[in-house]
């Protein structure tokens, strides 16, 4: 189980921050490809695309904080196509998050 000192750490992780940044890009544009985007979820995916570093630095730490059971190793090990999964997941309370919910 990783630490929350290390938790904190992973957050910063420029490599694994890329990669969530690329997941939130396609998360949003999956989201407004769907055709039933609300109005939130659409402000959502609009900031996402136009600011995905911020809204990437929000969706790494909702994962880790999801996989605080999980050990640095199995973080770091985390697939693109997991990573995807669990951003996706978690695109529901980023917008309601962003809604003010």
């Amino acid at each position: 189980m990783a630490t929350y000192l290390e938790i904190n750490t992973l957050s910063a992780d420029a490599n694994l921050l890329k990669r969530a940044e690329t997941a939130v890009i396609i998360a949003a544009q999956t989201l407004v490809e769907s055709g039933g985007a609300t109005a939130n979820d659409r402000r959502w995916a609009r900031q996402a695309l136009y600011a995905p570093t911020a809204e990437a630095q929000k969706a790494l730490r909702y994962v880790l904080a999801k996989n605080k059971s999980a050990t640095t190793a199995q973080i770091n090990a985390v697939t693109d196509a997991s990573l995807q999964t669990q951003v996706d997941a978690i695109v529901p309370a980023l917008v309601l998050a962003m809604a003010g919910a």
